[in-house]
C-alpha cells in the first residue's frame, strides 16, 4: 500500500467550493505542501489550501469547477433554502441550471415577439439582427445602455446553451461545472421572481 496527500482548494461560495485538488504523490504534509507551493498553492495562516486561481495569483486557473452536477443528489451545502424571493426551498445544482438556461431561452422568445411586433425597436439606421441592441442604447445610452445592448435575444440563447452543455440526465455521470457558470446560473434563478 502506497501514501499520497491529495491537496483541496478550500475556497467556497455560499453555495459550492471550488473542486480543484492535487495529487501530490507525497508521503508527508509538509512535503505535499511544498509540492503545492512549487505549482502555485498557497496555505493560509489557518492551515487552508487554496489553489493557484483562487491564491490571489493575477491567473486563475482555467479548470476550476464548483460542484459535480448529479441530477439525483447533491452535497449537503448545495442543498440549503434559497432566499424568500426566489420562490424556491430546495434545489439540485442541475435543477439551477436548468431553471436559468430555460428563463433565458423563454426571455429570448418573448423579446423576438416584443421587437417584431412593437414599432420602437425597428430602425432604419441599424440592420434588423441589431435592432434590440440599437433600441437599448437608444432607451438607456452610455455604458449601461451598451451592456445591456449585448445581452440580445441570440445572445441569452447562447449563453442558455452554455449552460445546457454541463447538465446531464444520466445520474452516474458527474459533471463538473465551473464556479462562474453555476454562480450565472444560481444569479438568473435568484431574479426569476423578484
Amino acid at each position: 500500500m502506497s501514501v499520497s496527500i491529495t491537496l483541496h482548494c478550500n475556497r467556497q461560495w455560499t453555495h459550492g467550493r471550488c473542486a480543484v485538488s492535487l495529487p501530490t504523490g507525497a508521503r508527508s504534509v509538509d512535503e505535499a505542501l511544498e509540492v503545492g507551493r512549487r505549482q502555485g498553492w498557497r496555505t493560509h495562516s489557518d492551515g487552508r489550501d487554496y489553489c493557484p486561481g483562487h491564491s490571489g495569483r493575477r491567473t486563475p486557473q482555467p479548470s476550476a469547477p464548483v460542484v459535480p452536477l448529479r441530477p439525483d443528489r447533491a452535497p449537503e451545502v448545495l442543498r440549503a433554502p434559497l432566499p424568500a424571493r426566489s420562490g424556491a426551498t430546495t434545489t439540485l445544482p442541475a435543477d439551477t441550471v436548468r431553471t436559468a438556461s430555460a428563463h433565458l431561452k423563454r426571455l429570448a422568445t418573448l423579446t423576438d415577439e416584443e421587437i417584431a411586433a412593437n414599432a420602437y425597436w425597428h430602425s432604419q439606421h441599424a440592420p434588423r439582427e441589431a435592432w434590440f441592441g440599437h433600441g437599448i442604447d437608444n432607451a438607456v445610452g452610455g455604458p449601461a445602455g451598451h451592456l445591456a445592448g449585448l445581452l440580445s435575444p441570440a445572445n441569452a440563447r447562447f449563453v442558455a446553451q452554455l449552460l445546457d452543455r454541463n447538465v446531464t440526465n444520466n445520474p452516474d455521470r458527474p459533471v463538473l461545472l465551473h464556479a462562474e457558470a453555476f454562480l450565472l446560473a444560481n444569479n438568473i434563478v435568484r431574479s426569476i421572481n423578484r
